[in-house]
């Protein structure tokens, strides 16, 4: 399994004169960017004494004028989230460090059952996309688990055809066998849809949930 602090694509900047003396600033998100990126992530995860880092914004050329562009965010709990600006919409959540924590108890006769996970999930997701519940019926579930540790809920989008390279739209949760939020990521909300780039971002797939490897008749 890929982890989620795989680095996403180089960042393209401004390209200073020759003659410059010093270097242009790297891009940062304003204030009101800064705020929505805080509200959205509270939203997600619900831990109301979240503080966010802003670490980085990366933006790349899609087809003919359009970009995409996401900022990078670390908190205090050691996650990373990376989120579209314009509309705080979260793309990816996951831990900084690409390795999910072994603090959480497994194997526990208090942990949640898997149809307990599973609503939780839907529950998040309802969060995120006020949509779903009318779309829900619509989309292809998957579930996985890493060794009983992490557990995977993910619904896909398949209406439309796709070539052999390409992922369908999905939305995915990642949550500890505890119950606790583990990773997040989203390439079905609306804002996607002039986005086509945005699933070469997420990288914590199972690689068992690639395109190639789905069922026969799925």
């Amino acid at each position: 399994m890929n982890h989620v602090s795989e680095t996403i694509a180089e960042f393209i900047g401004p390209v200073g004169s020759a003659m410059a003396s010093t270097e242009l600033p790297k891009p940062t998100a304003s204030q009101d960017e800064q705020r929505r990126a805080e509200q959205a992530t509270k939203n997600l995860t619900e831990w109301n004494d979240l503080r966010l880092e802003f670490r980085c914004r990366e933006t790349e050329p899609l087809e003919g004028d359009e970009t995409l562009t996401l900022d990078t965010y670390v908190d205090t709990t050691g996650h990373e989230y990376r989120i579209e600006p314009s509309t705080g919409t979260i793309v990816q959540m996951g831990p900084e460090s690409g390795r999910y924590s072994t603090s959480h108890e497994i194997g526990s006769e208090s942990n949640p059952a898997v149809s307990e996970l599973r609503a939780k999930a839907v529950e998040i997701i309802q969060r995120q996309i006020h949509s779903f519940d009318s779309i829900l019926s619509s989309l292809h579930p998957l579930e996985a688990n890493d060794r009983r540790r992490v557990y995977f809920f993910r619904w896909e989008n398949l209406s439309e055809p796709l070539s052999e390279s390409k992922l369908p739209p999905f939305v995915q949760v990642g949550l500890y066998a505890n119950g606790a939020l583990a990773s997040f990521a989203d390439t079905l909300s609306e804002y996607r849809n002039n986005l086509s780039a945005v699933d070469s971002h997420i990288t914590d797939l199972p690689a068992s949930w690639t395109k190639m490897k789905r069922p026969v008749g799925a």
